[in-house]
């Protein structure tokens, strides 16, 4: 995944990943150059972590509504129990330190939790945003 803020996870924790070097010296390049603040440069801002936490719930909806093609109210309830869900039990763990393997719904939900934006549990808020990628 190439979101800026799981670049920055790789760098701070000892991964010379060349596509999150290239990232930073990207991003410094143009900080230093006088582009922008060093968060604008890094697209570390508030709205680069809601883009972000937006295309993972995306992601984790449709991991939710595979082949079924539930109605947009009842995807955005199953997506609130999931997240509700993940937040009780799976991001404890994770925040805790446990490094068990991750269903794909449920890295989807660790994605959208890891961006650093508010998480959205409400069954209103997720069908909003669900709504939105429909049209």
């Amino acid at each position: 995944m190439n979101e800026p803020l799981f670049l920055a996870e790789r760098l701070a924790a000892g991964d010379p990943d060349p596509e999150a070097l290239a990232w930073l010296a990207n991003g410094l390049r143009r900080f230093l150059a006088g582009a922008a603040p060093l968060d604008v440069c890094l697209r570390l801002t508030a709205s680069n972590r809601i883009a972000t936490r937006n295309r993972a719930l995306i992601r984790a909806a449709g991991i939710l509504d595979a082949d079924q093609h539930l109605p947009p109210w009842e995807l955005a309830d199953r997506l609130r129990q999931a997240v509700n869900r993940f937040e009780t039990v799976t991001w404890k763990r994770i925040q805790a330190g446990a490094q068990d393997p991750l269903s794909p719904l449920q890295s989807a939900l660790r994605d959208a939790f890891a961006s650093g934006a508010k998480p959205l549990t409400s069954q209103r808020r997720l069908y909003e945003l669900i709504n939105c990628q429909a049209a």
